[in-house]
């Protein structure tokens, strides 16, 4: 019996081996193996030969024909290896033969009929009858397997973004590092003028990227489809280019894109778009979400069941259809994706997503919340620390005290003076921030020169000096009729300066109400009584750039188009379009200059300005001379357009604020630009520098990635409390979002999106409803959302060319005359809604007849009979 074993294992190990007892053994392929995936060009094949017979036996043939050319490589008996050159890129039958005795070919195997061909899963067979084996394959070439995400063949970075680009990195809050390629990064760095005139490029480069411990929590999903998908046709949510909005479709089981939080197995509302400036097989697919990701989280993109425009199905592409079927590849970087694609597979399938029926998935993980609000705590709580050891009013300076009223004459409604000055605000900016030491940069007093965020190596931010912020007052004459009075701390639209614009609104707006309240527009008790005070969003401030003119023909500059184009080079937003890799300096100024923001309602809240001598009664008032004009305590907030959007991420940062109105607002500047008329001018200038859509949007997905941290994006979970705890300090606070239909400057979707993040409701009134994400509600509330409508635009009509499309770019034709953006704060019932709100414990009320949707006097800018018309000469 021992005897008869050991022939058994001898005849099995001769069989394995190749070595048959009678013909030497059979011919095998060992790779490719059944459905391999393999690299594009040349194929390497392995073949066990028979002991008995000679390679020049062996014949060759893919899909039935000879290959362009046969090289032997290496032979180690049995064990021999060719390379059959110039395959193109598919799947392909592999048949390998040995000639008969004689010279005569063996019959050829049974082809192997339809395994491995549907969804090329690959069921092909390594072995046939006789001397002939036969496999299925399938080849691919790749751009540079070892640096790119490979899921998508039209660009390295495709999908965006991807764990692909993620290390583990056990020091960061998340437990990852971002790790993006150099040698992948998109050329759109000019480096200068210059560079930008003639043509010179250079890529961006990752480390500041690379610095991250996450994705953006309103990141954009950009994914490539060959042959391009049909929105429609999918079944997909989308915007609807009659109400240029979505629907909650996104949430339903069967829907063809996935947004998974792969914690607790929650799908996120979203959205998919085309980008409508690309054409071809270079269509980027951006998957948005419906309001902002949680910071720390995983999320995992599944998509399925898309369709081209002829209705034929959307394959998947090779590298995930191997990872998915669980196929063999001979390709490194496509096998070191194995096994966390393969635990992605199984979250998905324990989250009832069916794996097989996928043609793409990925994953990422979002930046944390240390990451996107640590520093601009650390640098709240420092500047905070000074002020409270401080004596009040220690710092500031008046410049001018502006009479407007006398003393004497004023009355209630009239403003009695504008106070300019400047106040010390901690400077965290250095010119280099890894010099030594450490030269700071002022953003007010130097404010063409860059400067960046100085920060230990823990991460924490250095204080580099000090540098003084402008601060204006609109002083209104309640405070010498009636006492201290309230103040309102105002924010600035884009390019603005809050200093010296409060002013001129409280002089327009003031008599403007009068007149309401007169016609019987507003409510008798309704009056502008606040003192307004205002500063720079530094950053996006007037300070920060100079004019670019919008209709620039850069293919034949003349002298004037290249004299703005140097004085806009030159100024701090125009050198971040020169050199893309300096665009980290835009959001440490934006961080810089809302804690300039910060800390003037500190001081409005300490009542330091009543220490000045510009803001105490004089003599013969009805108050005592030198008693202080304003209250202190609680602090109000109101900002328009940038104001709006900076102003939501100050609501976030401030300690305790008695309410904020953010009017025209939105978060998310990556996905606000391509849609904003003001951005038109610079999409020309990013068209120079790469006419390719793709890139142009991988590019802002990745400046985004930067961006964020000085947008409200990264802190807005944190205002309302509705989703996310309060930031560390700080309270829930109450806040009214005003929003205009139309928008041609800020998108209403963004604001919708920003409603969605904060928890908020859809108020009584509101000219849209069932908007995905924002319930609508009955009744007076102490948040809420609301849009109204001006009147201006109509669809079906002539002025539907200033409505912005269902698309990613703005308005097809400007208008500066009745832009909602605007126009919308005017409206008679808007303006009693936010003089009620503001009022102590006031609560968000309707003051519109039903809808506000422009209907009368009550609904329409300025109180006017009928609407502002664009097309009027």
């Amino acid at each position: 019996m021992s005897q008869l074993r050991l022939l058994l294992l001898c005849g099995m190990v001769l069989f394995l081996l190749g070595h048959g007892p009678c013909r030497g053994g059979s011919l095998r392929v060992l790779s490719p193996q059944r459905g391999e995936l393999v690299a594009g060009g040349n194929l390497d094949v392995r073949v066990v030969l028979p002991r008995d017979r000679a390679t020049s036996d062996l014949e060759f043939l893919v899909d039935g024909a000879p290959p362009a050319s046969i090289v032997p490589l290496a032979a180690t008996p049995p064990v021999h290896v060719f390379r059959l050159g110039e395959i193109p890129d598919g799947w392909h039958r592999l048949e390998v033969g040995l000639a008969r005795v004689g010279g005569a070919r063996e019959h050829r195997a049974r082809e192997d009929r339809g395994r491995g061909h549907r969804g090329h899963r690959g069921r092909g067979r390594g072995r046939g009858r006789g001397g002939r084996r036969s496999v299925a394959f399938e080849m691919t070439t790749l751009e540079a397997p070892e640096r790119c995400e490979n899921l998508n063949a039209q660009e390295c970075l495709l999908p965006f973004p991807s764990s692909r680009f993620l290390v583990g990195d056990p020091h960061s809050a998340t437990g990852y590092r971002v790790d993006l390629p150099a040698d992948s990064m998109p050329d759109l760095v000019v480096g200068s003028l210059i560079g930008f005139l003639t043509g010179a490029r250079s890529r961006l480069d990752p480390a500041p990227y690379n610095r991250n411990d996450g994705f953006s929590p309103t990141v954009q999903i950009l994914m490539n489809f060959p042959g391009g998908v049909d929105l429609v046709r999918s079944d997909v949510a989308r915007l609807d280019p009659a109400t240029g909005n979505f629907d909650m479709r996104s949430l339903e089981r069967d829907h063809p894109t996935v947004l998974l939080d792969a914690e607790t197995g929650e799908r996120i509302l979203h959205f998919v778009e085309n980008d409508d400036r690309a054409s071809g097989e270079r269509v980027t697919t951006v998957l948005r979400p419906g309001l902002s990701l949680l910071p720390g989280r995983r999320y995992i993109v599944a998509v399925r069941d898309l369709v081209h425009a002829d209705g034929s199905p959307v394959a998947a592409e090779p590298v995930f259809a191997a990872l998915r079927d669980r196929r063999p590849s001979s390709i490194e970087a496509v096998e070191a994706r194995r096994r966390d694609m393969k635990a992605m597979l199984r979250t998905l399938h324990r989250h009832h997503i069916k794996t097989r029926d996928l043609i793409l998935a990925f994953d990422f993980v979002t930046q944390s919340d240390e990451a996107l609000t640590g520093p601009m705590l650390a640098m709240r709580d420092r500047a905070f620390d000074i002020l409270d050891s401080q004596s009040p009013g220690e710092g500031i300076r008046v410049a001018f005290a502006i009479p407007v009223t006398p003393a004497e004459s004023c009355a209630p409604g009239l403003l009695w003076r504008i106070v300019l000055g400047v106040y010390p605000v901690p400077n965290f900016l250095a010119r280099d921030p890894n010099g030594s030491p450490l030269v700071p940069a002022d953003p007010v007093g130097d404010p063409d020169q860059l400067g960046f965020l100085a920060l230990d190596a823990t991460g924490a931010p250095i204080q580099t000096g000090s540098y003084d912020a402008q601060f204006g007052f609109a002083v209104p004459c309640d405070a010498l009729l009636e006492g201290p009075t309230r103040p309102l701390l105002f924010g600035h639209g884009l390019f603005g300066n809050g200093a010296f614009s409060v002013g001129s609104l409280v002089q327009d707006l003031a008599p403007y109400i009068d007149d309401l309240r007169a016609r019987g527009l507003v409510p008798a008790d309704v009056r502008l009584d606040y003192a307004i005070a205002g500063t720079q969003w530094s950053g996006l401030s007037s300070l920060d750039i100079k004019p670019l003119p919008s209709d620039i023909d850069f293919s034949d500059l003349s002298p004037a188009d290249l004299g703005a184009l140097l004085d806009f080079s030159s100024s701090f937003v125009g050198q971040l379009f020169v050199d893309f890799d300096k665009i980290g300096a835009l959001p440490d100024r934006l961080r810089q200059g809302q804690l300039a923001t910060l800390v003037l309602a500190r001081h409005l809240e300490l009542g330091s300005f009543n220490a000045l001598a510009a803001f105490q009664a004089p003599a013969g008032t009805a108050i005592p001379e030198g008693q202080g004009v304003l209250q202190s305590g609680e602090v109000r907030y109101f900002g328009a357009s940038l104001g709006g959007i900076m102003g939501l991420m100050f609501t976030a940062l401030y300690p305790q604020l008695a309410a904020a109105n953010v009017d025209v607002p939105a978060i998310n500047f990556g996905f606000l630009v391509q849609r904003a008329k003001p951005f038109k001018s610079f999409q020309a200038v990013l068209e120079v520098i790469d006419p390719d859509p793709m890139v142009q949007l991988i590019g802002l997905g990745l400046l985004h990635e930067l961006w964020v941290k000085g947008d409200p994006a990264g802190y807005a979970h944190h205002i309302t409390g509705n989703t996310l705890a309060p930031l560390r300090g700080t309270s829930p606070k109450d806040v009214l979002m005003t929003v205009a239909r139309y928008d041609q400057q800020v998108s209403t979707l963004g604001a919708q999106i920003a409603a969605a993040t904060l928890g908020l409701r859809n108020l009584p009134g509101s000219v849209l409803t069932n908007l995905p994400g924002v319930p609508d509600v009955s009744g007076s509330m102490r948040s809420g959302h609301i849009v109204y409508d001006t009147g201006a635009y109509q669809p079906d009509t002539a002025t539907e060319v200033f409505i912005p499309p269902a698309v990613n770019r703005p308005a097809g034709q400007d208008d500066n005359r009745c832009d909602p953006h605007a126009l919308r704060f005017t409206i008679p019932a808007s303006l009693a809604q936010l003089l009620r709100f503001l009022e102590p414990g006031g609560a968000i009320e309707n003051h519109c007849n039903g809808v506000c949707d422009a209907s009368g006097p009550l609904e329409l800018p300025g109180g006017l009979d009928t609407a502002c018309d664009p097309l009027a000469p």
